[in-house]
């Protein structure tokens, strides 16, 4: 497992990068050659590019004779596998290979340099299990270490059912979908034990959600839970750049920018599973973190790396507390007060026994779930029907957004809107019938079919459900919304 704390300061300037002992390709450091670079009289050989240890290190791979008009002879002292240098950014080159961790702690604090032709220098620093490739502007931008999952069994990790692949997964990136990826996510540098993952799944939904904490969180006492794992892309919905992924959470659900998230949450956005930068900074070695957007956006340590988060997940027969969510839930919708919103609502609707109706539905649907959640299921839409229906007792929506969001800095509960009526209620002022979050998208294709259906209607400035609707709603709920 790597550490996670702050490393030691990068080697930069002459000082120590041009300044160590220099050392040919003995098979000692052959074990611990990085990158190869261009050198480009008069450019600073500052600037370092680093790439943090894992459990496999890059060792010494083939290099192409023609790729840098190496003579035989050198090319021969290089070859190892034969894996050929791979183009990047800049026209510079990196060498690809294995080799163990402990080759890079045996040259700890050691520099080398191999000149392999006028144009061609090689070199490489050991510090704390860290390589670091110094060169002119053009040169490699990183090297990917593997081996950070050996000894993981993946059967049976992944959900690989239709929703997580059309979803979820992407193809495996591309070291030039890698780089532009970083760049717009904001500078960080990917770790090499995500990159390996999703070299080998791209994303997806996982069938083992659930990683031990010792601090509690929003979540659980002892446990969190994730849905799935960003693909590294962006046309997945639940991708790193997607529509719904880490940029999107940043940026319109304002999310603290420490890092780049990677992970969502059965809690439909209102929790995020973040690679934290702070301690490292943009090129280390991230911590994982729990960020709780309800929480005032709480940060709690999940895991030193990410190679040990994903090692850490395990099934959720490891923590099953389903009763005990139950009873909590039926708890919450039997007693819990009901929003301010809701409570406008039902006495401007002057529904007598509304308060019960709401709360025997309520009870039906988790009753069923085994929690409190809405879905796309028939109860949840009926539920959607009367908070929509209340809440034009008090409003009248132009629109999905107005009917949906709260207005931009709204901290209390005088505009009516579908968030703060049963899934979202303010720290200072909360109410207690609350699922605690919401999926956009079932609400929308909620929206949709309503209006294609004609059952909502644009009138007077707003929407409305028409007449003969609202009246078979009413029957509906009497008939179906007592508790059993």
């Amino acid at each position: 497992m790597r550490g996670s704390g702050r490393r030691d300061p990068l080697p930069h300037g002459p000082n120590r990068i041009g300044g160590g002992e220099c050392r040919g390709p003995g098979s000692e450091q052959q074990n611990v050659l990085v990158s190869a670079c261009r050198e480009q009289p008069g450019l600073p050989e500052q600037d370092a590019l680093r790439g943090d240890g894992a459990d496999r290190v890059g060792s010494l791979a083939a290099a192409e004779e023609s790729e840098f008009g190496l003579a035989p002879g050198q090319a021969r002292q290089l070859r190892d596998d034969r894996i050929p240098l791979q183009s990047r950014a800049g026209g510079a080159r990196v060498l690809r290979a294995e080799g163990s961790h402990e080759q890079v702690r045996r040259n700890e604090g050691r520099l080398g340099r191999v000149q392999l032709s006028e144009s061609v220098e090689f070199r490489w620093w050991a510090l704390h299990g860290s390589i670091v490739a110094s060169g002119g502007k053009d040169r490699a931008v990183s090297v990917r270490t593997t081996g950070h999952f050996d000894g993981v069994d993946f059967e049976g990790f992944w959900d690989d059912g239709d929703y997580s692949r059309e979803n979820y997964v992407e193809p495996a990136p591309t070291d030039e979908l890698i780089a532009s990826l970083e760049e717009e996510l904001g500078g960080y540098r990917l770790p090499d034990s995500y990159v390996e993952l999703m070299r080998m799944h791209n994303g997806g939904m996982v069938e083992r959600p659930c990683h031990p904490m010792d601090e509690s969180t929003s979540w659980a006492e002892d446990y969190i839970q994730i849905s799935g794992l960003y693909a590294i892309g962006r046309t997945a919905t639940w991708s790193l750049c997607g529509e719904l992924g880490s940029t999107f959470m940043r940026d319109e659900w304002g999310y603290p920018d420490i890092g780049v998230g990677i992970a969502d949450t059965p809690s439909a956005g209102h929790e995020q599973i973040v690679l934290d930068y702070r301690a490292c900074g943009p090129h280390g070695e991230p911590r994982v973190v729990h960020v709780d957007q309800e929480g005032d956006y709480r940060i709690t340590v999940v895991a030193p790396d990410f190679a040990s988060f994903v090692r850490g997940l395990v099934s959720e027969d490891e923590f099953d507390d389903s009763e005990e969510t139950l009873q909590a839930d039926l708890a919450v919708v039997r007693h819990g007060t009901f929003s301010p919103i809701v409570r406008r609502a039902l006495e401007a609707a002057g529904l007598r026994d509304g308060e019960a109706l709401v709360r025997g539905l309520a009870e039906r649907i988790v009753t069923e779930k085994g929690f409190f959640a809405l879905h796309a299921d028939g109860d949840s839409w009926l539920m959607y029907d009367v908070m929509f229906w209340l809440y034009s007792h008090l409003a009248a929506a132009s629109s999905f957004e107005d009917f949906v969001n709260r207005a931009e800095g709204q901290d209390d509960y005088e505009r009516p809107c579908y968030t703060l009526m049963v899934t979202t209620s303010f720290v200072a002022d909360p109410y207690g019938f609350c699922t605690g979050g919401y999926a956009e998208g079932f609400l929308r294709d909620w929206w949709e079919a309503k209006v294609e259906r004609g059952n909502l209607v644009a009138a007077d400035g707003g929407y409305r459900f028409d007449p003969e609707y609202a009246t078979q709603l009413l029957r509906v709920l009497r008939a179906t919304g007592g508790i059993r």
